[in-house]
């Protein structure tokens, strides 16, 4: 092998040897430390939160059979999603940390906290909001947290803010649903109709209907007034389940906003889209539509 031959061989292998290097480096580099945390507490093991907001009396949420429910101060189904983002408090990143023998409690808003939130035993005090990144103080195990506050205003809205948007119950199935101007009944796997139509309607409108009301979804819930107004005409709905589930006793009212349906016994309204009045009351078969 002549000369130029060895030479080109040998600057190949240079080449080769510098691109390994920098790309070693390159990919240390790019190794970022991780960022700190409020908290390494798993979020799996967490069965209680407590809200405590001013004065108020707090609000204790349960889970039970790996489902949340609010159990005080109403007994209520919880909003699933809502509850796992206030879970995420505990592990969101710190993006400041304050020793509290170094700080003054009171210039973080934190010597007497508007709101606290207690994850088991664990208690986070929510302070004020720093001016400049518009972050949140809070204090942590005697350490003051600086954080992207996406949890307060989760806290600051329950109950009602916390409540499951589901009318009905998990998993339920309707055995018999009594609404203002009809009665449906499923009797031998065949759903009957009462007071009987002049113009038949297939068995798959009717459980479409159904369906409707088993997946039913609120766009908001709010806890139910002591009074309600005088002026407003309500509409008694009743639903048995084919479970042991309690029967169910609903009270409807529709404008050209929305759809409510209260429910009495829990102290709730669900607030619907004005819409689902027609998909909720009224039978409209296919077939027989012009």
């Amino acid at each position: 092998m002549d000369s130029r031959k060895l030479l080109n061989l040998g600057l190949l292998v240079l080449v080769v040897g510098l691109g390994g290097i920098v790309i070693l480096d390159s990919s240390k580099e790019t190794e970022a430390p991780e960022p700190e945390k409020v908290s390494k507490l798993n979020t799996a093991e967490i069965s209680q939160i407590l809200i405590t907001i001013g004065s108020d009396k707090p609000i204790i949420l349960k889970q039970t059979n790996k489902q949340w429910r609010i159990v005080k101060p109403i007994d209520i189904a919880a909003n699933e999603v809502q509850v796992f983002a206030l879970l995420g408090l505990l592990n969101t990143i710190s993006y400041g940390q304050y020793e509290v023998a170094e700080a003054d409690l009171a210039k973080y808003g934190l010597s007497s906290p508007s709101m606290t939130i207690s994850f088991n035993q664990n208690r986070i005090a929510i302070g004020d909001e720093d001016p400049v990144q518009h972050h949140r103080y809070i204090l942590f195990n005697n350490t003051i947290h600086l954080i992207r506050d996406n949890y307060s205003n989760i806290a600051k809205s329950a109950p009602s803010g916390l409540i499951s948007l589901a009318v009905m119950p998990e998993n339920s199935k309707i055995k018999s649903l009594h609404l203002p101007d009809m009665k449906l009944d499923l009797v031998d796997s065949s759903w009957i109709i009462t007071p009987a139509l002049e113009n038949p309607i297939s068995q798959d409108t009717i459980h479409k209907l159904v369906n409707e009301w088993e997946f039913a979804q609120a766009l908001d819930v709010s806890i139910l007034g002591s009074v309600k107004s005088p002026e407003i005409k309500y509409k008694p709905i009743y639903i048995e389940f084919n479970s042991d589930l309690p029967a169910m006793e609903l009270l409807t009212f529709a404008n050209d906003d929305e759809t409510l349906l209260i429910n009495p016994a829990l102290g709730v309204q669900y607030h619907l889209t004005r819409s689902a009045n027609t998909r909720l009351f009224q039978l409209t078969d296919p077939q027989t539509t012009p």
